[in-house]
């Protein structure tokens, strides 16, 4: 039953690689959104860059925060299933809006995927994996 927890530590790993690595590559190169909005050349558009950066390291540190979290998951403290549970959700609406600003369903697909997985493997750690060693902590 340990392996829920391995699962659950997996995924939030992986998606904070990838928001650190998003977050470099908008805080590298800002005109790469100018693409994905189809906006066009926004290199000229000075406020739109330096907006662009923040958001890369807001992204960064996000995927910074979000590798603490796996060690909470690690050291099976309770508050990690909150923390778990808002980035899972925190997906779900991140998709929904890219989707809007874009209309391009990759990125649907993409958040509500890695948000509906950590929401499943959340829900087995918690319910299978939790409950099990309390019950066994608790004979």
């Amino acid at each position: 039953m340990r392996i829920f927890k391995y699962l659950l530590m997996l995924a939030v790993l992986l998606s904070a690689a990838f928001q650190i690595v998003y977050g470099c590559i908008l805080f590298a190169n800002p005109s790469f959104i100018g693409n994905a909005l189809q906006l066009g050349d926004v290199s000229s558009n000075v406020a739109l860059l330096s907006v662009t950066q923040l958001y890369g390291k807001l992204f960064i540190t996000l995927g910074l925060m979000s590798g603490l979290i796996a060690y909470l998951i690690h050291k099976e403290m309770s508050v990690a299933v909150v923390f778990v549970l808002l980035i899972s959700v925190n997906m779900l609406f991140t998709g929904v809006i890219a989707f809007n600003m874009t209309k391009n369903p990759a990125y649907l697909y993409a958040d509500l995927g890695r948000g509906v997985a950590i929401l499943l493997l959340l829900c087995m750690y918690r319910f299978l994996y939790l409950k099990r060693a309390t019950l066994i902590a608790a004979k």
